[in-house]
Order: C-alpha cells, then structure tokens, then sequence
C-alpha cells in the first residue's frame, strides 16, 4: 500500500493517488485527465461554474487518449497550449479492500502560450497561483490534493 498518499473521502468515495503511468494505455470509461499547468513557480487555476478555482481537467471523450483529453481540457478551462505532458499519476478509487479503480489520471506541464477562453466553456476565468495561495481557493483542498499539489510542484522543479 502506498503511504505517500493520504486516503481521504471524496463524497461516497474513497480515494488516494498513485505515482506512475498505470493505467494510461487502458483508459476505463469514465476516466478523467487533470493538468498542472505551471508558468513559472505558478500552477494555472481555472473557475468552473458550480465547482469553483480547480486546475483543468475532465472526462476522456470516447476514443480520446489521457494525453488529448487534458490538453483539450486546458483549452477549453483555460485557454491554454501546454508542452511536454509529464504524467505524474492516477487518483484511485478505494472499493472494498485492496480494489483500486481508476478515477482521474493527472499530468504535469509548462504552459507555452495564453488565449482566450472559449465561448461555451464551462469555466469563467483562470487565476495563476503560488503553493501558498492554492489552499485558500481551491474548492476541495484536503490531505490528498494537497499532498498531489506538492507532488506535482516538486516534479516541476525538478524537470
């Protein structure tokens, strides 16, 4: 078992994350890709209306890879282009012991260029943040998102 992570409650579920590309060649129906979009020392934040500053993300379309699906999400959330994807890992679905269920494959990149947001997006304007300001609005900040976030800000450190 994984003591990286916490496991904490997301509504019914229970979930932790895991380091590494596990399921990204086998994406489950249902799979969601998330970015950690960085410029700079900064992690790209998008509102999303009835959620709240969240980093991009969203289910994978039928036949999309977790690699398409998440730099159309950061176009779509954000308005951005990113590059080079790193994959960081998959957040899991706790059920019944040791059964783990693919719930949301996260990426890391440097965003490489800013536009607009476009008409029909769900979300409503994007916000750059620090480390030290993320947990003030992010809209599910607990134990795991911000052990991912460290994660993720460490990995983009060190690339």
């Amino acid at each position: 078992m994984n003591t990286r992570f916490p496991i904490v409650r997301w509504g019914e579920r229970t979930v932790s994350f895991r380091e590494g590309s596990g399921v990204a060649a086998n994406s489950p129906p249902g799979l969601a890709a998330l970015i950690f979009a960085f410029d700079s020392d900064q992690v790209v934040l998008a509102h999303i209306r009835d959620r709240g500053w969240c980093i991009p993300g969203g289910r994978l379309d039928p036949g999309e890879t977790a690699d398409d699906a998440v730099r159309r999400e950061a176009r779509e959330e954000a308005g951005i282009e990113v590059g080079e994807l790193q994959m960081l890992g998959t957040t899991v679905e706790l059920v019944r012991g040791e059964n783990e269920f693919p719930v949301a494959i996260s990426f890391a990149a440097r965003v490489e260029s800013f536009g607009d947001i476009p008409a029909g997006s769900e979300s409503t304007g994007i916000r750059l943040v620090t480390r030290a300001e993320a947990p003030s609005l992010y809209y599910l900040w607990d134990a795991l998102m911000e052990a991912m976030f460290d994660y993720a800000w460490a990995r983009h450190r060190d690339s």
